[in-house]
């Protein structure tokens, strides 16, 4: 067994079986056995004979013959895509399968359940590794690491990797592609294992992730929260529980497991795709959390409800349908009338496609006076309160005493906004015995007490560090951005229009009030052209969508022409465009001649100026060079690109009043139109390439609250937005998304600075949180230089001064090497060069950042020396793609490749290898490394000569410390004697 065995997979079945799953291991011989894996052929998936007696078990009057029909039932679907067939197997799992009749008692129609939700310890829980399964039509089989099953039906595929041995970008990447191709993705797989499957697991041990069937790579998340067990539950061999300890207690122990099959796994349709959701750790936490106050009867009933705090993007909608299928599963909640109050058109939506797992019948309040009627009666329900329709006034006028019952659940989306207090209050009165919960995606306003204390909080840093959300980039655009105040609002006037020229700033200053300046159109024309600008050199080359947020309805109107004229003008000058240079992709990167001659690499058309500042081009031939890019991409996709509005309407002369002079009529009923905005809010959501043609959407205040869409990477803010409008608006940019690595927010009105004072009225903590995470480009500049300073101090320390010439110095380089042999000092490093990667990361392509792209290459090449050195199995440190090139690029062209794993110590280049270094010390330590990697890995192949071989190592560096000459002398001789003792092994 290698070591993908030894380090990930074995640990994995060991801790399985400490949390009571029966594990069954098979070796390279008895994995070509389908006896051993209670199956008669390996066209079998579900290990039938035993499927028989645990169906038994669960449903003790079913006869043989009808577990047949239950067997053909679920095993003979209409064929379908992976996703369809799931669906339709996961009602079976939750509804069970309904036969003829109970043969015992003569009832009709009974149904067979394929597990006991009730009692999770009836259900058996197997693990099996190395199942081998063929695929279809062929001779040819796969074989997954591991493949867990309830009551003998295939749920979860694991796939493991060794860190050392991956051929993609990451081991993670390799463990996904591997799932996919399982999945018969690439013809070369069994569909059929997946038709079962809850989701998939892929490890390396340090870090693990789960995702359903239908998940793309980036949405593979970790288990963060081993809930309701602690750390210190989790029994593990190692010194320190990881990743994949978390994930396995967290989601693999059997209450846990049974939990979220029950009220955890929903479908939805999306861009015309079936979509299969899993939860997440927070959303779990957060539902067994609530339910569990819920039936704790030594809680007074005011102090059952509080907050759930979960940041924008992180799925509060999908948490509030589990509370619903949870309390529904529950024989006292199940009594409970359920209400919620929310904007949410896709939440009601979701609600509704659901309808039949969710349980309860569902009501729909279109009016205030249709949610009273449904308030008074006592009927266990679920009454939606759809706030976006009610009359502001109906909402004020005060309710009377409707229901005093004691089973009200009362659920409140976004209870922070004017009108949901005003509700609220109203329902509070209206129902006095209710448990009241609100939900929010921004801290709670520390002087509202109404929802008392949190009940589970995931804040955007929890969120960012899970990449559940996307970091959020802060760019001012102006020079100056403190210009919230009004009252100086002529003594910032000069700043706020620094991007027209100078007369026509003359004119505005005499024409122009605070609104007026930011609807006039030589400035909105001047915004226009820079957003353009913008966008088309950070948004557009990565395929993602922008929106505008302008101060009034007028001047979205005019931003829409302002923005299609920029485009116009940015079509004219790529048409037009005369160069020598040229561009070829080739495997992921862009290679750029000029006149015949290679002369840059780039990952991205972002890194055009950085790396083109690098090899000293010119202004003038970089501004080509990004025209060409754009050309390059497709110039068609930017042609057909549209721009459009989302506005409301007014009354009958509101079109006369304020828009006759800016559009025509049709275009104003186009813009204000609700069954026109749904279907612009579907093209925007679409990709370019699938029919979304829509890159700008301009808004005055509709969706920048509730509206979810991720292809949207950059905010371009020309409104004044406070508090919470401000944070819900600039999370319009952090949903994830392919190739997303950050959201942008253009400030064009100096919102950034004012943000703290903006949120006085809330918790200190809360608003660290938020600011934390929302990165202003300068302040990430300083964090760039400070991080280097530290890296400087930390060579310093060891007594290594030009640390940076350790390339070009071969002597540096080694000291540095050697330094690095202690596992503290080179955990130290790593840290520091974590910080410094993502450091530089925020502030590329910016040219500041410039300066410190060599420091870049030669830290990471020490890095990647001393990982191959020290044969560690970690120490990746998860480059950004745009990073990644220039760092593989660099680290290959001093001779180490970052996808190819150290060379093997019995190999005859090792030897070779070895001596590429001067320093004897770093030969010894080399050497050490590979011999203790090659004792642990064959070790349970002869544990009493492995065990020989490992004291006379401990013996050579005892006897020889510091004395790294013959220590290399004596290692060479004990490789030798490990070498003839293999020989004899392979004789015998």
């Amino acid at each position: 067994m290698g070591k993908e065995y030894l380090e990930v997979e074995k640990p994995f079945l060991e801790q399985l079986k400490n949390i009571g799953w029966e594990v069954i291991e098979l070796d390279e011989i008895t994995k070509h056995d389908p006896t051993k894996s209670f199956r008669e052929s390996f066209k079998e998936v579900i290990l039938e004979p035993k499927f028989r007696e645990t169906i038994k078990r669960i449903n003790p009057w079913i006869e043989d013959d009808q577990i047949t029909q239950v067997l053909n039932k679920i095993q003979s679907f209409t064929p379908k895509s992976i996703a369809d067939v799931n669906q339709e197997f996961t009602e079976l799992l939750l509804e069970g399968v309904v036969i003829d009749e109970n043969r015992k008692t003569g009832e009709k129609s009974p149904t067979v359940h394929l597990i006991d939700f009730k009692n999770p310890e009836n259900n058996i829980f197997t693990a099996i590794n190395q199942f081998k399964v063929r695929i279809p039509g062929t001779e040819k089989h796969i074989i997954p690491d591991i493949v867990l099953f309830i009551n003998r039906i295939p749920v979860i595929v694991v796939e493991a990797k060794y860190v050392g041995a991956s051929k993609e970008e990451t081991p993670l990447d390799d463990a996904f592609f591997q799932i996919q191709r399982y999945m018969n993705k690439t013809g070369e797989g069994n569909e059929k294992l997946f038709w079962y499957n809850l989701f998939n697991i892929i490890t390396t041990g340090e870090t693990a992730k789960y995702g359903s069937i239908t998940a793309q790579k980036e949405h593979y998340l970790e288990w963060k929260d081993p809930y309701p067990y602690k750390l210190s539950d989790i029994k593990s061999d190692r010194k320190r529980v990881n990743s994949q300890n978390i994930l396995i207690q967290g989601i693999l122990t059997k209450e846990n497991l049974i939990d979220i099959i029950h009220n955890f796994i929903l479908f939805k349709t999306e861009n015309e795709k079936l979509i299969k959701i899993v939860p997440r750790y927070q959303q779990f936490r957060a539902v067994n959390k609530l339910i569990k106050r819920l039936k704790d009867k030594s809680l007074p009933q005011d102090k059952k409800g509080g907050i759930i705090w979960h940041t924008q993007g992180s799925g509060k909608s999908l948490t509030m349908m589990y509370i619903v299928r949870k309390a529904y599963h529950d024989d006292f909640l199940r009594q409970f009338k359920i209400v919620f109050i929310t904007d949410r058109k896709d939440l009601e939506k979701q609600l509704y496609e659901t309808s039949k797992s969710v349980g309860f019948t569902i009501h729909k309040a279109d009016s205030i006076q249709k949610l009273k009627e449904l308030l008074k009666t006592n009927t266990p329900d679920l009454v939606m309160g759809m706030i976006h329709k009610y009359q502001e006034k109906q909402i004020e006028t005060e309710f009377p005493v409707l229901n005093t019952s004691d089973k009200i659940l009362v659920l409140i989306d976004e209870a922070h906004r004017t009108q949901y207090k005003t509700l609220g209050a109203n329902l509070r009165k209206a129902l006095p015995n209710s448990i009241k919960v609100a939900f929010t995606g921004t801290p709670i306003d520390k002087t509202e007490q109404t929802f008392r204390e949190y009940i589970d909080k995931y804040g955007m840093k929890e969120a960012v560090e899970d990449s559940v959300v996307v970091e959020i980039i802060y760019e001012g655009r102006t020079s100056d951005t403190d210009i919230l105040d009004e009252e100086e609002i002529d003594k910032k006037f000069q700043d706020v229009f620094s991007l027209v020229d100078k007369d026509e700033r003359k004119k505005i200053v005499r024409r122009y009030t605070w609104k007026a300046y930011l609807e006039a159109q030589p400035v909105i024309e001047a915004k226009a052209r820079d957003m353009v600008s913008h966008y088309t050199e950070h948004v557009f080359p990565n395929g993602f969508k922008a929106q505008v947020v302008s101060v009034s309805r007028v001047a979205a109107v005019r931003y829409y022409k302002a923005i299609r004229k920029a485009l116009d003008e940015i079509i004219r000058q790529i048409e037009n465009l005369k160069t020598g240079f040229e561009i070829k992709e080739e495997k992921g990167v862009y290679k750029v001649s000029k006149n015949g001659k290679e002369i840059l690499t780039v990952a991205s058309p972002k890194e055009v100026y950085n790396t083109g500042k690098e090899k000293n081009l010119t202004e003038k031939e970089i501004k080509e060079l990004k025209l060409l890019f754009l050309k390059h991409l497709n110039l068609d996709i930017l042609k057909n690109l549209d721009v459009a509005v989302v506005i409301s309407g007014g009354d009958g002369n509101d079109y006369i009043k304020h828009f006759k002079d800016e559009i025509p009529k049709e275009d104003y009923e186009r813009f204000t139109n609700p069954k026109e905005h749904e279907k612009v809010i579907s093209n925007f959501k679409k990709p370019f390439d699938k029919g979304g043609n829509i890159g700008f959407l301009v808004v005055q205040n509709m969706l920048l609250t509730g509206f979810d869409a991720p292809i949207e990477q950059v905010l371009y803010l020309d409104n004044v937005l406070k508090a919470h409008n401000l944070l819900q608006a600039i999370a319009r940019v952090n949903r994830v998304y392919k190739n997303k690595f950050a959201g942008f927010v253009v400030d064009y009105v100096g919102i950034a600075k004012h943000l703290k004072e903006a949120l006085s009225n809330f918790y200190k903590k809360d608003i660290d949180e938020i600011t934390q995470v929302v990165v202003n480009k300068s302040k990430a500049i300083d964090e760039l230089k400070y991080v280097f300073n530290q890296i400087d101090q930390f060579f310093k320390k060891l007594g290594i001064e030009d640390w940076e010439k350790g390339v070009s110095d071969i002597d540096t380089k080694e000291d540095i090497l050697e330094e690095l042999a202690d596992e503290d000092l080179r955990e130290e490093f790593r840290e520091l060069l974590r910080q410094f990667n993502r450091a530089i990361d925020k502030v590329l392509p910016d040219p500041e950042a410039l300066k410190y792209i060599k420091y870049l290459k030669v830290l990471n090449l020490y890095n990647a020396e001393a990982r191959n050195i020290y044969r560690e199995t970690t120490g990746t440190l998860n480059l950004s793609d745009k990073l990644r090139v220039i760092v593989d690029e660099y680290i290959i062209s001093n001779g180490i490749n970052p996808k190819i794993p150290p060379v093997p110590i019995m190999s005859e280049d090792f030897t070779k290898n070895l001596n590429r270094y001067k320093s004897p010390k770093l030969k010894a330590k080399e050497l050490e490394a590979g011999i203790r990697e090659y004792i642990k890995t064959h070790y349970e192949e002869d544990p009493e000569l492995f065990e020989r071989f490992s004291e006379l190592l401990k013996k050579i560096i005892q006897e020889y410390e510091n004395n790294w000459e013959l220590q290399v002398k004596e290692m060479e001789n004990l490789l030798n004697q490990m070498k003839k003792g293999r020989e004899l092994e392979e004789n015998y």
